[in-house]
């Protein structure tokens, strides 16, 4: 036997109990799942990187899959939420959500054969960069003039999902237990849906494993079947036919850049919109709250309403008493300047928000929808993988609407400026002569276009108001009597013997008391706009009007001048959602279930229900042999821990399966061909004790892959209480003659009939076994850089182990680079936070499984 063995580098332990672990396959990092819903992930040294609370206070893993280059963790949460995180900063890239619970996640890159190599022909790389406008990264807070911190100077807002640098194509599966298998391109495109039936009377089917195949000729898949009104839990492996998918990789890894580049936009203009709602509301609330109250104090009173005392104002020059109390104790000409400035800081802010980042990211928005365009018109290239011209066409649109939209609002908000600056011009005006000071030369002379921006600043501003708890007269009505008065005030200045009185009221309508202050906010609230942009006598509009091929016209963009920037936005992402996810129902057809065999079936019955609680699941765990080109099954098929574990093997290729199908039985006991397993009549297997390796009986705890070639099995001695041992059992140290072939006449694996072998004689020749001293184990985590974790019984506490080299392998890993990523993670600066836990509760776990442990091992040196 060879002398490689696991030495234990570390042990550690952790505040809550741990549901599973994960290592990278690039990095020395380890991610935890614990019971409380959050991940943590630690480096090899156990500091604590980061932690990421569950969206949901109940809410806990289902699953978790690290990227093929280890720079994204996803994670899959049984209320059916995925999160792509940046192990860098913990930040959630990308969320989605799937029907149902996520009960497996695995991700697969794509390799290359001779056979079939990926050449840039006749598609190139993403160009857009060069014809584009590069996105300024938006600030945290919604002033423009904020200082811009050195991490939002290296944000690339096109690369958010950090999609830049794949250039193989990659899957993320998701298992649920809603019948389906989701494939996510990059993890971020929702490509695929693979959905199975199996009729055998079952209320519910949970995927235990799904795994897609480099080469993307299938998918395989362990679905367990849960009967309604039975203890009978039948296990069925599924594999996939994914012809289409290997056959259009390319168009699918374009489809994949592209969806995730989209994304990006839309999620950089969301955030946008938000920031120019901030920026105006937080400015509207002093100057609301001024004026809500003085209504107050008008409705008290009886005396008319406030925009009746401003056109008095303007009129006759003469404010009613309440009005001059208001301008002189509650606005204040030095209030009246701060506001000014306020609002002038305000719409300054909103106007760089969209003409810096809101029209660049649609307009960006418009070119890539029109390149998806192109692509949708090469049906069998890219329409056959679900990609619809007319829904993509659709789209098109909805983004010219909100470009346009976007352009008239920044029209909106140079008239308003214009429009605010004269009033509060003029308000400070009268404020200086009621409170008997003398006016700058330059502000007493106010001509007609000057006095034309009031009037229409007091029509659109005034209007809308009511105080609490009142009814609001018809804005119709209202806006008339505004109408009617202004032209009075500019027609006949200084001829008014009456005070204009309010309009019968019509039909009442409540709404929430606020001062509709200017146009820009109607933009930014989800209902039609109240003022509407004036655009009939646009000469452009009024050509396209003229001509009925113009106004039916699939290029040009519609002008929708009663919709607002946010409703235009909820349009524009519905119709996104329908062009970019066709493909999930048109490639999903395509995957229809090509092989299905049943298992085994497992009986509640078999376990006591007090042994069943320290029995775990039987363990299914699946990977692809690229070299053999071969998706290996190894599993159990009872609870663990068990004594028999099962090698199933099949090719890739979907055609050759009823050829090729064959699986082995191999016993975790014996040494040798003497050591045979015993069957009795019921098919159920019964073992003798053995003295393996001076070790005795054991058990499968648990199976990880340490390589392609090789399975890490973790072991239990029965005999010793629990003693556990690492198995390193290379596969191809099992003779091809002791695979059987699969009966494929029947769909069924005849797993009773089978003879074992012994996992002692597989050892002689090669692999490594080692006992694990002072411990009780519950499973492990193994690195494919030869690291791994086994979690101790309490769930509480782990021991790190690593495998030995020779020195010229360190070098050659040294050489390739491997490690320079974890090392430039383990150089930043973050504080070491693993040990904050509770000590005695520690020690209390820590005692107990010692305890155990050194009393199994002192009766065993008293016996001998």
């Amino acid at each position: 036997m060879p002398e490689e063995y696991f030495k234990q580098i570390d042990e550690k332990h952790v505040s809550t109990e741990v549901d599973m672990l994960l290592w990278s396959p690039k990095l020395d990092l380890v991610a935890l799942a614990n019971a409380h819903g959050e991940v943590v992930l630690h480096r090899l040294s156990w500091q604590k990187v980061w932690t990421l609370a569950p969206p949901l206070e109940t809410d806990t893993v289902g699953g978790l899959a690290w990227r093929p280059d280890s720079k994204v963790l996803a994670i899959g949460y049984r209320s059916g939420k995925l999160r792509l995180c940046d192990i860098e900063k913990g930040e959630v890239l990308h969320a989605t959500e799937v029907e149902g619970e996520v009960t497996c996640m695995s991700w697969t890159e794509q390799k290359f054969t001779e056979a079939n190599t990926f050449t840039s022909e006749p598609y190139g790389e993403d160009t857009s960069s060069n014809f584009l406008p590069k996105l300024q990264p938006l600030t945290k807070n919604y002033n423009e003039n904020a200082a811009v911190s050195k991490d939002n100077l290296d944000e690339v807002v096109e690369d958010s999902k950090k999609l830049k640098d794949q250039k193989e194509l990659n899957f993320l599966i998701v298992g649920t237990n809603k019948d389906s298998i989701h494939l996510l391109v990059y993890g971020v495109f929702p490509f695929a849906q693979a959905g199975f039936m199996i009729q055998d009377g079952s209320q519910e089917r949970r995927v235990f494993s799904a795994v897609f195949t480099d080469d993307l000729r299938s998918l395989s898949a362990v679905v367990a079947s849960y009967a309604d009104e039975s203890d009978e839990i039948d296990y069925y492996i599924l594999t996939f036919d994914t012809t289409l998918i290997m056959s259009r990789h390319k168009e699918v890894r374009m489809l994949g850049l592209k969806y995730g580049l989209i994304c990006c936009l839309v999620e950089h203009l969301q955030t946008t919109i938000q920031q120019m709602s901030e920026a105006w509301e937080d400015i509207l609330t002093e100057m609301d709250s001024k004026l809500r109250k003085f209504a107050e104090e008008k409705k008290k009173t009886g005396l008319g309403t406030v925009s009746n005392d401003f056109l008095e104002l303007l009129l006759f020059g003469n404010p009613s008493p309440e009005l001059q109390n208001f301008l002189l104790h509650e606005l204040t000409d030095k209030g009246l300047k701060k506001l000014g400035f306020s609002i002038e800081t305000s719409y300054c802010n909103i106007q760089k928000l969209v003409v810096k980042h809101l029209q660049a990211v649609s307009q960006a928005l418009v070119y890539h929808l029109s390149e998806l365009h192109g692509m949708a018109l090469w049906h069998d290239k890219f329409g056959i993988l679900g990609l619809d011209p007319a829904a993509v066409q659709a789209a098109i649109k909805a983004a010219g609407s909100f470009v346009l939209c976007a352009s008239d609002l920044q029209q909106v908000i140079d008239g308003s400026i214009k429009n605010f600056k004269a009033f509060f011009r003029w308000l400070y005006v009268v404020i200086l002569r009621l409170s008997k000071e003398e006016v700058p030369p330059e502000l007493g002379k106010i001509n007609q276009q000057q006095l034309d921006f009031v009037a229409e600043f007091l029509r659109d501003n005034f209007s809308d108001f009511v105080p609490e708890d009142s009814l609001l007269f018809s804005e119709e009505g209202e806006k008339s009597k505004l109408d009617m008065s202004l032209s009075m005030s500019l027609s006949e200045p200084a001829v008014s013997t009456s005070t204009p009185t309010l309009p019968v009221p019509q039909s009442p309508v409540h709404r929430k008391p606020r001062f509709k202050m200017e146009n820009v906010g109607q933009y930014l609230r989800k209902e039609d706009l109240a003022h509407r942009s004036n655009l009939g006598k646009n000469p452009w509009v009024q050509f396209v009007q003229s001509s009925a091929a113009l106004r039916e016209s699939k290029v040009l963009y519609p002008v929708d001048t009663d919709k607002s920037l946010l409703q235009l936005q909820d349009t524009l992402e519905s119709t996104l959602q329908t062009a970019l996810n066709g493909s999930v129902e048109a490639v999903g057809q395509t995957l229809q279930c090509s092989v299905i065999y049943h298992l085994f079936t497992l009986t509640d019955t078999q376990a006591s229900v007090e042994t069943k609680i320290e029995l775990q699941p039987p363990k299914v765990f699946q990977f692809v042999d690229s070299e053999r080109h071969q998706v290996v099954t190894i599993f159990t098929n009872n609870y663990l821990p068990h004594h028999t574990l099962y090698v199933l093997r099949q090719p890739t290729d979907v055609s050759k399966v009823e050829e090729e199908d064959v699986i082995v039985a191999v016993k975790s006991t014996g040494g040798g061909s003497a050591n045979a397993s015993l069957l009795n009549e019921s098919g159920a297997s019964s073992y003798a004790s053995y003295n393996w390796l001076n070790s005795g009986d054991y058990s499968v705890l648990d199976i990880g892959q340490f390589d392609e070639g090789i399975m890490t099995v973790l072991l239990a001695n029965s005999s010793q209480d629990g003693r556990p041992a690492l198995v390193q059992l290379p596969l191809s140290a099992i003779p091809a003659g002791s695979y059987t072939s699969v009966n494929t006449t029947e769909n069924i694996v005849n797993i009773t009939a089978m003879e074992t072998v012994e996992m002692g004689s597989l050892l002689t020749s090669s692999g490594s076994f080692q006992h694990l001293e002072n411990m009780q184990a519950h499973s492990l985590s193994v690195s494919l850089r030869k690291t791994a974790t086994v979690l101790f019984h309490s769930r509480r506490r782990v021991r790190i182990l690593m495998m030995e080299e020779d020195d010229d392998e360190e070098d050659d890993m040294d050489d390739t680079g491997a490690g320079d990523e974890s090392s430039l993670l383990q150089k930043s600066s973050i504080p070491d936070n693993s040990m904050r836990v509770d000590e005695e509760e520690e020690m209390e776990d820590e005692n107990k499984e010692n305890t155990s442990t050194s009393s199994t091992t002192e009766a065993d040196t008293s016996a001998a």
